[in-house]
């Protein structure tokens, strides 16, 4: 095998690095593997450099595409509150805390018929109706006194046309530091609820008016039957009873045998002219007409006490006769006699009370007892409490009733006679 030649030439001779020229080749060598490694690493970092410089380049164009994506949805949003404001069905105003006009949605301006433009700047109260400043004042000074929700209803005028019925419903408006700058309102047109209820008034008042003049009518026929019995059945019964007490007095005396049958006959002619004479009262007594409410609820009081004499009646009447108006009088008297009787009939109770006051203003009829009540929600209401209800609220008064399973009855008529 040959050796292989060496750089002088000589076949397997060795090569002496002590030699100059090698040395300075081995150094060159090394001063270039630095150089070579300073290069690779300057290279790096410009391949870093380009790379955060391509990232910084796409980055702000990210955040740009996200931004214009932003901006066109917070325009879609802001799009959607302006039709919701505008064109919602209830007018917006924002006033300052002078009352002035500042913010006005198209169906405020709507409502009072004038251009959103010329309401800008305007106060707010020149189209309140004169008859409601006062309440409208009012009503600004307790959003600005008191924080929370306020309400009210007043009427406003129109550019033309009737005034408009609105109900209000404001509340504060404040900076984030708590400063009063002024008041949101909400303003509903309430025209045709108002018109409804104006309507139904009237026809409640119609339908008062009817029913006093039925009861009047009523009265009128009762009092004209009851005069009827007696001056003529009641007057014919009492003609028939003298004369055969007369007969039977003298058959009496002639000890003829026919005398005590007859005597027991005048007593069912009798007992027949009690009851004609009962209910000729039920019809229409005439202590109330001759003598006045206290008398005939006193009759009424006695009465009851001799047809059901396990019942105890206490009568407390604390009312003068010209006290009570004259309109009211058999109201009160048809009452009174309706619930003595139902609380006889059906209360199955020992005590009944009755009581009659006159206070300031008001006058009060009370019946009470301690039968065996009723659950008056699921009762089938009959024509006793429904008629008393009927006289007591066509007549002007409140009636009230309460009761309960064994706890009794308790009716009260109430009227305001300021």
């Amino acid at each position: 095998m040959r050796e292989p030649i060496s750089e002088t030439g000589c076949s397997g001779c060795k090569v002496d690095d002590r030699a100059p020229g090698n040395r300075f080749r081995t150094k060159a060598e090394e001063i270039l593997a630095k150089k070579t490694e300073g290069l690779q690493k300057t290279s790096e970092n410009m391949e870093k450099l380009v790379h955060e410089l391509e990232v910084h380049q796409i980055e702000p164009k990210m955040q740009n595409d996200e931004l214009r994506n932003t901006q066109g949805k917070i325009e879609e949003s802001r799009s959607r509150y302006v039709a919701l404001y505008d064109f919602s069905p209830v007018g917006y105003f924002t006033l300052d805390k002078m009352g002035i006009i500042m913010e006005v949605n198209l169906t405020g301006a709507s409502l009072l018929g004038v251009e959103r433009g010329r309401l800008l700047k305007t106060p707010f109260s020149i189209f309140v109706m004169p008859e409601d400043q006062n309440l409208f004042w009012d009503y600004k000074r307790k959003v600005f006194g008191n924080p929370g929700r306020h309400s009210c209803e007043l009427r406003l005028k129109r550019k033309a046309g009737d005034p408009l019925w609105v109900g209000l419903e404001s509340v504060l408006l404040e900076t984030p530091d708590g400063k009063m700058t002024g008041m949101w309102l909400a303003l509903m047109d309430i025209t045709e609820r108002k018109r409804s209820e104006e309507a139904l008034r009237a026809s409640e008042k119609r339908f008062r008016d009817l029913s006093s003049k039925l009861l009047t009518l009523q009265e009128m026929e009762r009092k004209g039957l009851a005069n009827e019995i007696h001056d003529g059945f009641l007057s014919d019964l009492a003609g028939v009873y003298y004369s055969l007490a007369d007969k039977i007095e003298t058959l009496e005396r002639a000890s003829h045998p026919i005398a005590p049958d007859l005597r027991k006959l005048l007593k069912i002619h009798q007992k027949a002219i009690d009851e004609a004479r009962r209910i000729m009262n039920r019809l229409r007594p005439s202590t109330l007409d001759d003598l006045g409410l206290i008398p005939a609820i006193t009759g009424v009081c006695r009465e009851l006490k001799e047809l059901y004499p396990h019942i105890q009646v206490e009568c407390k009447l604390d009312a003068r006769e010209d006290e009570i108006p004259d309109l009211i009088k058999v109201v009160i008297f048809r009452v009174a006699q309706e619930a003595m009787t139902n609380s006889a009939r059906h209360g199955g109770g020992d005590l009944t009370k009755i009581k009659l006051e006159k206070c300031s203003d008001r006058v009060e009829f009370m019946a009470q007892d301690n039968g065996r009540g009723f659950n008056f929600a699921s009762i089938n209401k009959g024509v006793g409490l429904e008629s008393m209800r009927r006289r007591v609220e066509i007549s002007g008064g409140e009636f009230q009733i309460q009761s309960a399973i064994g706890q009794g009855t308790t009716i009260r008529a109430i009227w305001n006679i300021s």
